[in-house]
């Protein structure tokens, strides 16, 4: 399993793992293509850089710096909109259950209901 290790930091206690690890996790725990993984992977990368993030904390509120980004990508980026599309995916991320998005809002990661043990 693509399970993600959580680091101990200086202080002995257990650390949250990266946002991009997690991601990954998910990604790989739902089948997605290595490709797909590494393009959103870059989208994310992109828009982290974009609004100068530097905790996940400054990914809320993400509706509006999602609308932001993608619009910086039309007028400056001078993308195609299957780019802009690409990219609006990429941070939107939905899963097969149509829950639990990459960006808006991040929550941990939790098994979908079929796959639990009753």
């Amino acid at each position: 399993m693509f399970m993600v290790e959580q680091s101990q930091g200086h202080s002995g206690a257990v650390s949250e793992p990266k946002l991009l690890d997690q991601v990954r996790t998910k990604m790989r725990l739902l089948h997605y293509s290595i490709h797909t993984e590494r393009s959103y992977i870059n989208w994310i990368r992109r828009y982290v850089a974009f609004h100068r993030m530097k905790s996940r904390d400054d990914l809320f509120p993400s509706e509006p710096k999602v609308e932001s980004f993608l619009s910086d990508l039309a007028i400056n980026g001078n993308v195609a909109p299957a780019t802009q599309n690409q990219a609006m995916n990429a941070l939107v991320c939905p899963t097969r259950s149509g829950k639990m998005p990459v960006l808006s809002p991040f929550h941990p990661f939790k098994l979908p209901t079929a796959w639990r043990t009753r």
